[in-house]
C-alpha cells in the first residue's frame, strides 16, 4: 500500500499554517475544512465558463447603517434620500422580490484590526 497520497495531504495541511509546523487539532481541522472546498470553490483559470448573474445585491446593511451612523442631518438626510432613490429603482423594475433586494448580513466580516486585535488580546 502506498502512503504517498497521504503524506502529499499532511504536508499540504502543515504549509497552510504556516511556521506552525506541527498544528493543534483544531487548526488541523479549520485547514482541512478549508482546503477541501478550496477547489470548489476557486474559479477556473481558463476555460469557457462566464458569470451569468452578475446583478449585486441593491441595498446592504451597510446602506441602513450609513443612516443612523451619522450625527450630521444632513448626511442623513442625503443617506435616506439615497436608500429611496434605490427602492425606487427596484420597485420600477416590477420583477423583485425582498430576497433579492438586500443582501445578505455582513456582520459576520470583521476588519483585519479587529482580527488582530482579538488575536493579541487572547495571550
Amino acid at each position: 500500500m502506498n502512503q504517498d497520497a497521504l503524506e502529499l495531504f499532511f504536508g499540504t495541511v502543515r504549509q497552510s499554517t504556516g511556521p506552525n509546523d506541527h498544528p493543534a487539532t483544531p487548526t488541523f481541522l479549520q485547514n482541512y475544512k478549508l482546503l477541501s472546498i478550496y477547489s470548489v470553490i476557486k474559479p477556473p483559470k481558463t476555460g469557457n465558463c462566464q458569470v451569468l448573474n452578475s446583478e449585486v445585491p441593491k441595498i446592504s446593511i451597510d446602506d441602513i447603517k450609513n443612516i443612523y451612523d451619522t450625527d450630521d442631518v444632513s448626511e442623513r438626510v442625503k443617506n435616506i434620500e439615497a436608500l429611496k432613490l434605490k427602492l425606487s429603482n427596484c420597485m420600477d423594475n416590477e420583477d423583485w422580490e425582498a430576497d433579492s433586494i438586500f443582501e445578505d448580513h455582513n456582520y459576520f466580516k470583521s476588519p483585519t484590526v479587529d482580527c488582530v486585535v482579538f488575536n493579541k488580546a487572547t495571550f
